[in-house]
């Protein structure tokens, strides 16, 4: 039985090559190149990292792969790309460049395309050393990228190849900063330049985050002609998970009314896993509910994935992984077989404060809230409780080493704090003594904070991150400002901004707690 349903998995994710169909609503788009899974948790080995391009090219679940990112572009900067472990695609740099050069990335793509899957480059991301201010400047950066990535070596012998011969099938604009007024001029003057290639189609992509208009690439869009528009529908207030915010109806009312191309294709863009985004991540389950609607919309293209690492990786809700339930929801198979859910692992023990705490009676007429507490000193536990907190009343002192999700606190006495507990998902009234990780079970809440017994909580007060100081635990993200977040990467804050008009929130009804940009 066991080898019967390794075949069928073998089967389902053999390459069978189809003609692409840019107006379809089954196809799936995966970004790859920044090594998303690099800061997900208990991953020593490193098990999880990205892979290489071609990899990801041998199995049929996914239609478009992203390149990301050329980060550094425009307004007299040198032009330059990162791929996150490039020392597996890449020989250092281009003499004269900023442009690294990638023999290995010539043949992945050439073999990607060569089974049916398109290959865009991403132009943009978090970091903020690009920008387009004028119609020149969009232009001269339009001729350019398609003299280095696209099919201007034809016309170009001179031309700087990072991928050698191997053209790209298209752009993405990933825009989060900097100057934007170039833009609509680049999509033009680009689109111009694709008329010079009749070998191929090529494509125009744009990742706008979900609050309708997008900032940066809102003109543009209105402005120029797209293929596929790739929404961000995650880290947001109207993101995939809120089921009242959630706006693709917003956007599918722009894609008939207001876009240039009236068979434009959008796509829900969502996590890979939860260490994936700040905030955002879509049990399968919720997203099936969600997408099955969307899939009857005219406007409706598919599903983006930020990024193959992670979805690869992910094995906490489909098995064999994320990316073959999003395969197995997007694509029409003849696969009739229930899709696997992984198993939910409920951990029984409980835990009650010991000795050394303080001692809590619950109140006889009110339902109350216990979180995790711990019995002894020097004993390291991970929380799994899934609340909002909020007034700070108190404070305790304890003797002890405290994992608090993913940040590692140790001290022969560590500050916690007491706080009131307003609301909690999957909680339980009863405890036994026994130190443990809790799993908390559904009950009723309590009518009013005041009913609420205060104990220690694992959500220790950390000073605000500084860009470039030392952070302890790769994948932490924290607000570092009313308007910008950092997150830790290979044991330093890196910090970025929010979309101009939104705030960072820090949001603990999520377990782990998480952080989100969105309106005031």
């Amino acid at each position: 039985m066991y080898f019967f349903i390794i075949l069928l998995l073998t089967l389902a994710f053999s390459h069978v090559q189809c003609a692409f169909n840019a107006t379809s609503n089954t196809n799936i788009i995966y970004y790859w190149g920044q090594n998303s899974a690099s800061v997900a948790p208990n991953d020593p080995t490193h098990s999880l990292w990205q892979k290489r391009l071609s990899y990801y090219c041998d199995s049929n679940d996914k239609d478009i792969i992203v390149i990301s990112f050329l980060h550094q572009f425009g307004q007299g900067r040198s032009t330059a790309f990162d791929l996150a472990n490039s020392s597996q695609d890449c020989r250092g740099l281009i003499p004269g460049t900023q442009l690294l050069n990638c023999p290995n990335m010539e043949e992945d793509i050439n073999y990607c395309q060569s089974q049916g899957i398109k290959i865009l480059l991403s132009m943009g991301g978090a970091t903020p050393a690009y920008g387009v201010g004028t119609v020149k400047e969009g232009e001269d950066l339009a001729d350019e990228l398609w003299d280095t990535f696209g099919g201007g070596y034809k016309r170009n012998a001179t031309a700087y190849r990072p991928f050698g011969n191997a053209t790209v099938d298209g752009f993405d604009l990933d825009i989060e900063n900097g100057e934007k007024l170039g833009y609509t001029a680049f999509v033009n003057k680009m689109r111009q330049n694709y008329g010079l290639d009749t070998s191929k189609p090529y494509y125009i992509a744009a990742a706008p985050q979900c609050p309708f208009p997008d900032y940066f690439v809102g003109d543009t869009l209105n402005q120029a002609w797209f293929d596929f528009v790739m929404i961000q529908f995650y880290n947001n207030f109207c993101s995939v998970i809120y089921d009242n915010n959630f706006n693709y109806n917003i956007w599918d009312a722009w894609a008939s009314a207001k876009s240039m191309n009236k068979d434009v294709r959008l796509f829900v863009g969502i996590p890979g896993s939860p260490s994936a985004a700040g905030r955002g991540y879509v049990p399968y389950t919720q997203l099936a509910s969600q997408i099955q609607p969307l899939k009857s919309m005219n406007s409706f293209g598919g599903i983006m994935v930020w990024d193959a690492s992670q979805a690869y990786g992910n094995k906490q809700d489909v098995l064999p992984n994320y990316a073959y339930g999003i395969y197995r929801l997007i694509k029409d198979t003849n696969d009739t077989s229930p899709i696997e859910l992984a198993p939910i692992i409920v951990n029984t023990r409980r835990v009650m404060p010991s000795d050394t705490t303080t001692e809590v009676v619950p109140p006889p007429s009110s339902t109350f809230v216990l979180p995790i507490a711990t019995l002894t000193a020097a004993e390291s536990i991970t929380p799994s409780v899934d609340c909002i907190i909020e007034n700070v009343t108190s404070s305790t002192m304890w003797t002890s080493t405290i994992e608090s999700n993913s940040t590692q606190l140790e001290s022969t006495v560590s500050s916690l704090q007491i706080l009131p507990i307003t609301s909690c998902h999957n909680a339980t009234t009863t405890f036994a003594a026994i130190t443990s990780t809790v799993t908390l079970l559904p009950t009723t809440l309590p009518a009013s904070s005041s009913d609420v017994v205060s104990l220690p909580t694992m959500f220790p007060t950390l000073p605000l991150p500084i860009a470039g100081d030392a952070c302890e635990k790769d994948g932490v993200f924290m607000c570092s400002g009313e308007f910008s977040f950092s997150q830790c990467v290979f044991g330093q804050w890196i910090s970025r901004n929010c979309t101009t008009g939104t705030i960072c929130r820090e949001s603990y009804d999520t377990n782990p707690p998480s952080i989100y940009c969105g309106f005031p």
